[in-house]
Formats: C-alpha cells, sequence, structure tokens
C-alpha cells in the first residue's frame, strides 16, 4: 500500500519542487510535467490538476466552482501565489485579448498562408486522382506541406 502523505507534507512536497530562489517578486517555475498547454500538472488524490491550482488553493484556500487561476505574469510555469488571480473563463479571455496573448489567426488570415480555403479544399477534392506532388507545384508549396494538408495535419479547421 502506498504511504499515505500529511497535507502538510504533501504541500511540502510541492514547493520542494518549485524554484523560489529569485525572491517573491520573481516568477517561481514549477518544474512537473507540463500538460499540452506547457502548464505544470500534478496528481492530488488521484485528480490531476494544474500546479497553479494547487498552489492557489493551499495558500489562498478553495477555488469557488466554475472560476480559473489566472496568471498575471503570463508564464504557465509560474505558481507564485502573488502572480495568480482568480477570474472566470470569460475574464481570463479578455485578459488574453489585453494582452495580446490570443492565437494567431488561422488559415488564409493567416499573414504567412500561402494558401487560400478553396485551394486546400481543392487539394483534399482532387487528391489521389491528382498527385499531391503535381498539384503543390501548381500551388508553389512544398509536397510534404501539401499532403500535411491532405491528411489534416494542417489547416485542420477547413
Amino acid at each position: 500500500m502506498p504511504r499515505q502523505y500529511t497535507p502538510e507534507e504533501q504541500h511540502s512536497l510541492f514547493w520542494n519542487r518549485v524554484d523560489r530562489t529569485d525572491g517573491p517578486d520573481a516568477c517561481w517555475p514549477c518544474s512537473y510535467v507540463r500538460d499540452r498547454q506547457g502548464y505544470p500538472v500534478l496528481s492530488r488524490f488521484h485528480v490531476r490538476m494544474q500546479a497553479s491550482r494547487y498552489a492557489w488553493s493551499i495558500t489562498n484556500g478553495p477555488i469557488p466552482i466554475g472560476l480559473c487561476v489566472c496568471h498575471r505574469c503570463d508564464n504557465p510555469i509560474c505558481v507564485n501565489p502573488a502572480h495568480l488571480f482568480l477570474g472566470t473563463k470569460a475574464e481570463n479571455s479578455a485578459d488574453m485579448v489585453a494582452k495580446g496573448r490570443q492565437r494567431p489567426p488561422r488559415g488564409e488570415r493567416s499573414p504567412s498562408a500561402k494558401l487560400t480555403t478553396d485551394q486546400v479544399q481543392f487539394l483534399r477534392a482532387n487528391y489521389p486522382r491528382l498527385t499531391a506532388a503535381s498539384m503543390a507545384r501548381d500551388m508553389g508549396i512544398s509536397k510534404q506541406n501539401a499532403l500535411n494538408i491532405i491528411q489534416r495535419k494542417k489547416w485542420s479547421h477547413i
């Protein structure tokens, strides 16, 4: 049977994985494994949670249902409670937009786009009747890029 840790021991184990050497005003990076968005996650009582939520809860108490733990510093690995605040998903999104951190435009609205939505649809509709190499050559992209589009590895939103 695995060892049962007291809450104080769990908190100590957590803070041991946090670099606080730069002082109370600095970001405190957490060394837990990260999720796909880059946020450190840990298991607590067999439940996965973001490290920032854990840091908030052990410092400030429970997080009300429906609220997010947001970062003032916009550093996903930071768990410094002084850099965290509670907000709704809408408030977190508004904070992201206000700070210019929203996702870059996708598809043909992206400044680096070489194709239009119609060209992407043409590629998919005409493969394999036309080869990826021939369509790529006509559109001025690489064969691999054309295959990635056909396989929905790129332009997956279309």
